[in-house]
């Protein structure tokens, strides 16, 4: 270990080409915004959601809060019965912008929400013999 640093010291700029290295890729990878193609990239959970329910009250939210009330909801999700308000029992809504990108987004959610039932789905217990 004193070899290295002995080394080190009679080559300073080394050490500082590595420091300057460093902070390059540091800088590079706050400043690349992240993969557009994340489904959980933070610019489009940020993006606004426009929910028309059946009453005719609309609400706009972040798609992340969609998200997180989807999953939180105790009823499996699925797009074709809508989304339900919260407060009610009955009144649904369903998105009125981009609905190819949310329809994809919703699959996406159903089939990880599907993964984690079975995952945590109890194994069958067999009757003594």
């Amino acid at each position: 270990m004193n070899a290295l640093r002995e080394w080190m010291n009679a080559r300073p700029w080394i050490a500082w080409l590595l420091v300057l290295l460093l902070g390059l890729v540091v800088v590079w990878q706050f400043t690349r915004g992240g993969d557009a193609d994340d489904p959980y990239n933070l610019g489009r959970l940020s993006q606004s959601v426009t929910i028309k329910y059946d009453d005719g009250s609309e609400e706009t939210l972040p798609l992340g809060r969609l998200e997180k009330r989807l999953w939180e909801s105790p009823e499996r999700i699925d797009l074709s019965r809508g989304i339900l308000k919260p407060g009610t029992t009955n009144v649904r809504g369903f998105p009125v912008n981009d609905l190819k990108e949310m329809e994809d987004r919703i699959n996406r959610l159903k089939a990880e929400d599907e993964a984690r039932r079975r995952a945590t789905k109890p194994p069958p217990v067999r009757p003594p013999q």
